[in-house]
């Protein structure tokens, strides 16, 4: 429905309208910006959330990667991926040992 993440709006990624409802609301998504605590496996921290196409996509919280697939190739042992708010509907596979923390 309109401005509801349920998967059938116009967001593609975090912010990216392609697909479903042409009146979803892009002002609404967020990202929550850094997190305080710092990474406890010592890793570094991997972000993802909405992004401006033509930013270099770091995957810092100022610059975060649109894609989670995308992220999980970056990602080295020990590193932490935060995923802001969002519909995300890439597909991806993990092939390796992954905690989850939430």
């Amino acid at each position: 429905g309109v401005g509801a993440a349920d998967g059938l709006d116009f967001t593609y990624g975090a912010g990216l309208t392609v697909l479903g409802d042409p009146t979803y609301d892009l002002s609404q998504v967020t990202n929550l910006g850094a997190v305080s605590s710092g990474n406890p496996l010592g890793g570094s921290d991997i972000y993802v959330g909405l992004g401006d196409l033509d930013s270099q996509q770091t995957g810092s919280a100022a610059e975060p990667f649109t894609s989670i697939a995308h992220a999980l190739a970056l990602a080295s042992a020990n590193d932490r991926i935060i995923i802001n708010p969002g519909e995300y509907v890439s597909s991806f596979g993990i092939d390796n040992s992954i905690v989850a923390d939430y």
